[in-house]
């Protein structure tokens, strides 16, 4: 890669930690969203539900996308949408045209995340688990920053000002990409184009039994950013600034966790870790909307979970990616993440659905520990 090469790569991978920072704040906004609009529990759980949909759409197309336009200018379509939808956040004036802003940057960000991921993974087979694991690392570190730059601003400001915020940050990035695309650099020399067709793709049992894997783990992971912060305001009487911390918490050791599960998956496969902290991120969160805890106690589990949790989302591309051929990777990775997402549309919205039937924290025992759980024990299945 040439140096101008590097430099667009780092952009993009910049845009994916904005990304990971307008994704994980949602729950941390959420509840002042939900006080402006008077939203009930259902209504803001479908904010975010919907913007999850919008992402499972762009995914489903990304295959299609790049075949069209190739990566290069897929990853800058993601990235502009992305940016627009972050900005027009900062400026709504009600919930219909916020749903619009949320919708608008979720399906950017759908194109932007299979496509880079396809790249990321095609570098180096060999190496696959490891780079994955840090790309995944990069939105862990967006999570944290996100959640505590989101909780600090809530404490004086309304909730406009984090996404103007994260605007005032992603439009200069895109410039500075549209300036350089001018010059029509690439970033994937050497890499075969998009070929294929999802129908072929889907006829490998494997991937298959992935997407259902990647859906049932994300609907957990995303109904846990959607709606823990508000169970630690509600149920464990915490400050925003102490739930943005712990959620940023969870995120800094998820970046840990993904990197270096990452690394062990290249050196011993990928299956039985994708049964170990499966189980083990059930079995954690379980414990976390089980109790009633002191601060330092609620820290302490949310690190463990951050350590278990992530590297679910690497894991399962990794082994996608492993069953296909260098022609399928960015339609295979745009299959799991496509279904991985559909997960996810479903979670935040049953959760809101439950909690007038079984409380908040059995709710999210439903959405977030039983998938998991069942997360793990499919992945043992699959490599006994």
């Amino acid at each position: 890669m040439r140096k101008t090469e590097r430099l667009i790569l780092l952009l993009f991978l910049s845009g994916y930690v904005l990304f990971a920072m307008f994704r994980t704040i949602g729950g941390v906004v959420l509840p002042r969203i939900s006080l402006e609009f008077t939203l009930s529990d259902v209504e803001a759980g479908s904010l975010i539900s919907s913007a999850m949909l919008s992402t499972a759409v762009a995914m489903a197309l990304v295959g299609y996308i790049s075949n069209a336009i190739g990566r290069e200018k897929s990853l800058l379509l993601g990235y502009l949408l992305l940016t627009s939808g972050i900005v027009l956040a900062g400026f709504t004036a009600g919930f219909n045209s916020c749903l619009l802003a949320f919708v608008i940057a979720s399906f950017g960000a759908g194109i932007l995340v299979s496509t880079l991921y396809a790249f990321v993974g095609d570098v180096l087979p060999r190496s696959r688990g490891f780079l994955l694991g840090f790309t995944n690392s990069l939105f862990a570190l967006g999570g944290f920053i996100g959640p505590w730059l989101a909780g600090t601003v809530l404490e004086m400001h309304n909730w406009r000002e984090v996404f103007k915020i994260l605007g005032s940050v992603a439009f200069p990035v895109l410039v500075v990409l549209l300036i350089l695309y001018a010059g029509s650099q690439s970033v994937s020399h050497g890499i075969p184009s998009v070929k294929g067709t999802y129908r072929k793709a889907l006829q490998n049992r494997n991937v298959i039994s992935l997407c259902l894997m990647m859906a049932s783990a994300n609907l957990a992971f995303i109904t846990f950013l959607s709606w823990t912060p508000t169970f630690l305001l509600r149920t464990q009487g915490l400050e925003v600034s102490q739930a943005g911390l712990l959620i940023g918490t969870v995120s800094i050791f998820g970046a840990i966790g993904s990197v270096a599960f990452g690394l062990l998956s290249d050196k011993i496969g990928r299956g039985l870790l994708n049964g170990a902290i499966g189980i083990s991120a059930g079995v954690v969160s379980y414990v976390l909307y089980s109790g009633f805890y002191g601060f330092d106690v609620l820290m302490s589990v949310a690190a463990l979970f951050g350590l278990v949790c992530y590297a679910y989302w690497n894991l399962t591309i990794g082994l996608a990616q492993d069953y296909a051929s260098r022609e399928e990777i960015v339609l295979v990775t745009g299959l799991v993440t496509y279904s991985g997402t559909i997960g996810a549309v479903f979670g935040p919205f049953i959760a809101g659905l439950l909690v007038d039937v079984v409380g908040l924290g059995g709710a999210l025992i439903t959405c977030v520990t039983v998938p998991f759980l069942l997360y793990g024990f499919a992945s043992l299945m699959k490599t006994s």
